[in-house]
């Protein structure tokens, strides 16, 4: 029998290079994301140094992202590597890495943000996932 983990990388891998279609070219996918994305970012007050994009895909949040940390040193962490694939081919240049979102590859407090959408219910266990983030996450 197959694990959770291996059902979402099979998952991803047929969905990702149909994604761009479904979430961010079809008109209610874009502007479900514009509007989500831009009400979340609008509530943060910080100016954050390191950014995780904790569960990224395709770098959805990256160019919203990046509209308001303009000086942000960014990273994406995603289990699909499929998913990956389309964020670096959108995204040169910017820091992306497959990892276990409920055993981040990371230092304790690396991060001054951790930013996720989409992520929760896909993991086995969710609650070892917030503590990931809280473990990462700057104090």
């Amino acid at each position: 029998m197959k694990t959770r983990e291996q059902r979402e990388i099979e998952l991803h891998k047929r969905l990702a290079d149909k994604y761009f279609n479904i979430r961010e070219k079809h008109p209610n996918g874009a502007y479900y994301n514009e509007v989500w994305t831009n009400v979340m970012l609008d509530m943060v007050n910080c100016n954050p140094k390191k950014v995780l994009d904790y569960g990224c895909g395709s770098a959805l949040f990256y160019p919203y992202l990046r509209k308001k940390f303009s000086k942000m040193k960014y990273t994406g962490v995603d289990l699909s590597p499929d998913m990956l694939n389309v964020a670096r081919a959108k995204f040169k240049g910017e820091k992306f890495v497959e990892g276990n979102a409920e055993n981040l590859p990371f230092n304790k407090n690396e991060f001054d943000f951790v930013i996720g959408r989409g992520i929760l219910h896909h993991l086995h266990n969710s609650k070892k996932g917030v503590k990931e983030v809280s473990r990462v996450l700057k104090k």
